[in-house]
This record gives C-alpha cells, sequence and structure tokens, in this order.
C-alpha cells in the first residue's frame, strides 16, 4: 500500500496505472524465486523418494559409513545427547501422556529416554527399519508421513520434531500438522538445520520459520537461530533454529 501511495504521488494516477503491470510481474516472479518458496511448498515426491532410498535408508543401514560413536556404547546414545544438548533445558518426563516423535527413525529419536503412557514414533520408512532394526517394544511406530498425520486434533501430549523438517515433502503443512495434533497447552521441541545440506531434500529457511511460530500461539521457552550448537560446526555457516513451548 504505501509502494502504491508512494508511486501516486511521484507518478499521478496514469504514470502508477501503466507501470502496475510491470510491478506485478516483478512481484510475482520475487514471490516463486524466493528461497523459501521451498518451505512453503516443499518438492516433488519423486525427488523426496530419491533422497529418502539413496541417502536416508543408506544412513541408517551403514551409521559407520557417515558417523563415529565417539565413545558413545550406541548411535542410538549418541544421538541422543546430541540432540538434547541442542536445547536448554528439553522436557522428556510426561508420565500419564500421548507423545510423538517425528522423523524418529529407527532408533524412535527422544522416545527410548522418554517418560510417557504412550510413545508413538512417525516415520514414513518406518516399514523399511522394521525389516532390519530391532524397535523398542513400547514404542508405536506408523509408517506414515507428516504432512497428514494420522492422529486426532489435539490429542498429542508432547511433540518432537527434530532435524526432520528438511526431510519433508511439503514443510509448511508438517508444521501445520504438528500445530493441530498437540493438545492446548502441549509441549513442542523442535529443531531443523537452516538453509540445506547435503542429502536433505528441502531447504527451510529461518524467516518462514519465524512466520510460522508468529502465526501460531505458543509460550515459548525457548527460540534462537546460530551456528551454537550447529551439528556442522560453527564455521558451516549452517544455523540451527532451535524452539521449545507450550501451545496457548
Amino acid at each position: 500500500m504505501n509502494r502504491i501511495k508512494n508511486a501516486l504521488k511521484r507518478y499521478g494516477f496514469g504514470g502508477t496505472v501503466s507501470r502496475l503491470p510491470n510491478f506485478l510481474r516483478s512481484r510475482i516472479k520475487r514471490f516463486i524465486l524466493h528461497p523459501s518458496s521451498l518451505t512453503r511448498f516443499g518438492v516433488y515426491r519423486s525427488r523426496w523418494e530419491k533422497f529418502q532410498t539413496e541417502h536416508e535408508l543408506d544412513f541408517w543401514s551403514n551409521n559407520s559409513k557417515y558417523d563415529t560413536l565417539d565413545g558413545f556404547s550406541s548411535f542410538k546414545e549418541k544421538y541422543f545427547n546430541r540432540n538434547k544438548n541442542k536445547f536448554d533445558d528439553i522436557k522428556l518426563s510426561f508420565p500419564e501422556g500421548i507423545v510423538i516423535d517425528i522423523g524418529c527413525g529407527p532408533d524412535g529419536g527422544f522416545l527410548p529416554f522418554a517418560n510417557a503412557k504412550t510413545k508413538i514414533g512417525l516415520d514414513p520408512l518406518a516399514n523399511e527399519y522394521a525389516k532390519t532394526y530391532s524397535l523398542d517394544k513400547d514404542l508405536l511406530m506408523i509408517s506414515a508421513t507428516a504432512e497428514e498425520i494420522p492422529l486426532l486434533s489435539e490429542s498429542v501430549d508432547a511433540c518432537y520434531c527434530i532435524n526432520a523438517l528438511d526431510h519433508m515433502i511439503r514443510p509448511r503443512k508438517v508444521m501445520k500438522e504438528i500445530y493441530r495434533i498437540l493438545k492446548k497447552g502441549g509441549y513442542l521441541a523442535f529443531s531443523v538445520d537452516i538453509g540445506g545440506t547435503k542429502g536433505h531434500p528441502v531447504k527451510i529457511y529461518e524467516g518462514d520459520l519465524d512466520n510460522f511460530f508468529r502465526n501460531h500461539h505458543f509460550q515459548v521457552v525457548e527460540k534462537r537461530c546460530s551456528t551454537e550448537g550447529s551439528a556442522w560446526g560453527k564455521e558451516s555457516n549452517i544455523p540451527l533454529y532451535v524452539f521449545q513451548g507450550y501451545k496457548l
């Protein structure tokens, strides 16, 4: 609106109208080509499936190819400690509650270390993992994408989504689904690398996440975006976005 007012003052009504088509074309082009459109609209399913088979399954089948234990007894323990340390003080105790870990992988993410009545792991590769992994018996594993979580609205007491959003087909839809399934007062712990990394089909941008949390009401416990705590190191220029809070 301010741009139009300024144009009217500078060019008058006729001049503004004559320039309007070029202005609209530039706005549309900028919207489509802006890198955060990937966050908004996601990627083709074929591209996503390629990353799932060529990277994700290979990663979990060959952890030692990509990583080292660094003194931990298992990769499950290592990844739990690494992800826990991304947060100031993550909450893991919901003794009478239902908790879900989205994109949990075969290890279950935070679930094996959480205290909850019901633990749900959601991962589109859950059936593939079950062929080669011994999944924890107290976890209910669901093979599904997070764009349409097969749970009722406001049915979950806590949700973890750690290093998973840049693996999704439609990231913005996933965030809306997370908000939908959380109860009022439900807890969310979320983190993701910003700007894209190798082996991840979608690039996530800080501004899009800021807009989501601005428009979806949470009591914010922690929210930051920096290279501090990034698994890629401070010199990588790959910031880590961290959020935890309670749905209002």
